[in-house]
């Protein structure tokens, strides 16, 4: 009885793939993260709303959120989706949740 063993290649060595991964992340272009939302506006635990942005700030029995308006279908603002996600993604959402508020897609 023989068995066939496959023939793995190592994915460093292609010339190939490693040039387009090269080219993609040129093409990537990196976000500016915009201005962090100012102190004064941050939003006591209590009082938040469904519109207000959720990222905590401050200790257990002092917790404010961010307070900032939230992206439509999330519950952080724009500055802490840049903020806590990679670039290609957080950049997804947001188009995605701006493309649903314009009307362009369901």
């Amino acid at each position: 009885m023989a068995f066939f063993l496959p023939e793995f290649k190592s994915v460093a060595p292609n010339e190939r793939r490693a040039k387009r991964m090269r080219d993609g992340l040129k093409k990537v272009e990196l976000a500016v993260l915009p201005d962090e939302p100012p102190e004064a506006e941050r939003v006591p635990f209590l009082e938040a709303k469904a519109c207000h942005c959720k990222w905590p700030y401050g200790t257990k029995l002092d917790t404010k959120f961010c307070g900032q308006p939230t992206i439509t279908g999330s519950s952080w603002c724009e500055y802490h989706i840049r903020r806590a996600l990679p670039p290609r993604l957080a950049e997804e959402i947001i188009r995605r949740r701006l493309a649903v508020k314009a009307g362009w897609i369901d």
